[in-house]
C-alpha cells in the first residue's frame, strides 16, 4: 500500500469567454491512494485512486472567474525499478 501527493504549475489553452480556467497559468495538486504489486524484481504494477485539482487560485478575478478542474478516478501503471 501506499499514499503520495504532488503540487506543481501548470499552463493550459484557457479561453475565458467559453468558460475556460480563467487564466493560462494555473496551479495543481494531487494525492493518491493504491497498492503496489511487485511482478519481478525489476517491474512492477500499481493500482490508485486518484484526486486532482487544477485552479489558477483566484488570479484572474474578478475579470474573468476561475472554473477550477477536478478529477477523481483510478490510475492503473506499470513500472520498472532500476
Amino acid at each position: 500500500p501506499f499514499i503520495e501527493g504532488g503540487v506543481g504549475l501548470g499552463f493550459a489553452d484557457s479561453n475565458p469567454a467559453g468558460g475556460g480556467l480563467g487564466q493560462d497559468f494555473n496551479f495543481t495538486f494531487d494525492v493518491a491512494a493504491g497498492a503496489r504489486y511487485d511482478i519481478c524484481d525489476d517491474f512492477f504494477v500499481r493500482l490508485a485512486v486518484v484526486y486532482q485539482h487544477v485552479s489558477n487560485a483566484g488570479l484572474s478575478e474578478p475579470e474573468h472567474p476561475n472554473h477550477p478542474i477536478d478529477a477523481l478516478g483510478p490510475k492503473l501503471s506499470f513500472g520498472y525499478s532500476f
